[in-house]
């Protein structure tokens, strides 16, 4: 099913759905030259609305927006019962395992918070491998050693490294570390990335989780619109494959029936 679901959105997001759209160019060109044209057209506008500056702000601005005044929160005395930090990805070479920069940026994040309290809550990570073809992931295993390294105890740095995706790590965490009392008030700040916030916030209050959001990995910065902002960039276009990805999720947990 992971696989599935991974495929379909590959295909749906740029810039699959352009290499699409020229495969078919060059079946219809014998055919109809001026299909041909028009659907050849259509994958330069894609490929160039989406590579801009000002799409990708506003692709972008339309997820982390809604959390424009959430930093007031991070002030917040009130302590929650854990601060959970969702897993952004790692990497493997040369031997050398290491976290994603996303990954970074929540972890860093989720310490912070874990300073703020004084030590008093302790630091969850959450996420297994989101690859389909590799079913185990040590991510949850370094953030973890990270975590230890800059002074948090041991027993305060919990992991959970099953999930694959954000509804099983909802899921996963409510089995794994709130079960004794299913009917608890459970309140925990969640970290990750801006994007993937409200997704993620609304799946965790699905499950039955009081949630704070705790922002981090920012991907936009205030849009100053000027001739650069028109020149498509491969920067743009990952940030506006990001957003996209993040729509599509928030559609199918909605139809899914996870938020």
């Amino acid at each position: 099913m992971l696989l599935l679901q991974k495929l379909i959105e590959l295909l749906l997001l740029p810039p699959a759905v352009v290499v699409l759209l020229l495969l078919v160019v060059v079946g219809v060109w014998h055919r109809s030259r001026a299909w041909a044209w028009r659907i050849l057209l259509l994958a330069v506008v894609v490929l160039y609305v989406f590579s801009i500056e000002p799409v990708a702000y506003a692709l972008t601005q339309s997820l982390q927006g809604l959390y424009a005044s959430s930093t007031a929160i991070e002030t917040a005395s009130e302590e929650p019962d854990a601060i959970v930090v969702l897993a952004g990805g790692s990497s493997s070479a040369f031997g050398v395992q290491e976290l994603s920069g996303a990954s970074w940026r929540r972890l860093w994040r989720g310490y912070e918070r874990y300073r703020f309290f004084e030590g008093r809550v302790p630091v969850m990570y959450s996420g297994g491998s989101g690859d389909p073809f590799v079913e185990h992931s040590l991510e949850a295993n370094i953030a973890k050693g990270y975590l230890e390294s800059m002074g948090v105890l041991p027993h305060d740095a919990a992991v959970e490294d099953q999930s694959r995706t954000t509804f099983e790590s909802a899921r996963a965490l409510n089995e794994q570390f709130f079960s004794a009392d299913k009917d608890a008030h459970r309140t925990i700040e969640l970290v990750t990335s801006a994007t993937h916030m409200r997704r993620a916030q609304a799946t965790f209050e699905a499950v039955g989780f009081d949630v704070r959001a705790v922002l981090a990995d920012f991907q936009t910065a205030p849009l100053k619109l000027d001739l650069f902002s028109f020149v498509p960039t491969h920067a743009s276009l990952f940030t506006s494959v990001t957003a996209l990805h993040e729509w599509l999720g928030i559609a199918y947990y909605s139809l899914a029936g996870r938020l």
